[in-house]
């Protein structure tokens, strides 16, 4: 569970399980997988999965950039000499996470240079991943002082993706979307996830911390409300994960390849810290 930075920061101190240069060189290793080869990951290349001489055009994806970004957060925190020796890697995630933004969507996947794929693959959008990337530049925005960087974040990747991807009949948020209203390709587009709506609570919350603005605290309760009266589990304690459209539980296990023990403490520890911190 990310701690503001305190627990990748300890990995960089001389009582630490693993030495300065150690924790440097498992942080460089995943730079190197993230921004040059992922070929060490053993992912199999696919024929037309792009970078392999395919007529496809090679695909980036969004939680790439956006992870990273994280990673890198955690591991300096906002200590100015250790963030300054990865400025670089800093400003590329931020880049390559602001390329995913076009008009008034933030779509998964685009080119190597940022521009919108042809296809199906083009039009897909996470709300979800958009929201989380949203708090993500949000958090460098505040380290850097820079407004627009934190106008960006909220009214494009929080409050923009959440606009888009809100079921306005039944409740929550959807998982996939097309940006031009064709069918998802996605069988469980229209499932609401729990950590989507997870992402979207520290999102929200985070951007009233940082704004006070009263329509960012509504739609936090909104996400709280919808997600506190459909996910837990009131006899045997956790949450589900998966819901169908109108918010019925569609699998009834709590833990598996995917949903695992992250993303739902992760957003209380943090909503406390943030209501705390704003209650004090």
């Amino acid at each position: 569970i990310p701690l503001q930075g305190k627990r990748a920061r300890h990995l960089t101190k001389s009582d630490s399980s693993l030495s300065n240069e150690e924790a440097r060189s498992m942080l460089e290793q995943v730079i190197k997988w993230v921004r040059e080869d992922d070929s060490g990951l053993g992912i199999p290349r696919l024929p037309g999965s792009g970078g392999d001489g395919a007529p496809l055009p090679a695909a980036r994806e969004l939680g790439r950039p956006m992870m990273l970004l994280n990673v890198l957060s955690e591991f300096c925190g906002g200590e100015g000499e250790l963030r300054s020796s990865y400025a670089q890697h800093f400003d590329w995630c931020v880049k390559a996470i602001l390329q995913h933004c076009h008009g008034e969507w933030v779509h998964e996947l685009v080119g190597a240079d940022g521009e919108r794929l042809p296809g199906s693959q083009g039009r897909l959008t996470n709300p979800g991943h958009a929201m989380e990337a949203g708090w993500f530049l949000l958090q460098e925005a505040a380290i850097r002082g820079d407004e627009e960087l934190k106008r960006k974040a909220i009214e494009h990747f929080i409050v923009g993706a959440h606009a888009m991807g809100r079921d306005r009949e039944q409740g929550g948020v959807f998982y996939f979307l097309d940006s031009e209203g064709f069918s998802p390709t996605q069988l469980e587009w229209s499932m609401k996830l729990w950590w989507v709506h997870c992402e979207g609570m520290v999102a929200f919350l985070a951007a009233y911390q940082h704004t006070r603005e009263e329509r960012l605290l509504s739609t936090f309760k909104e996400l709280f409300d919808y997600s506190m009266s459909k996910f837990p589990d009131d006899e045997h304690g956790e949450w589900f994960g998966y819901l169908t459209g109108e918010g019925r539980v569609n699998q009834t296990f709590k833990g598996g390849p995917y949903k695992g023990c992250f993303h739902v403490p992760r957003c209380m520890l943090m909503c406390l810290n943030m209501l705390t911190q704003m209650n004090e």
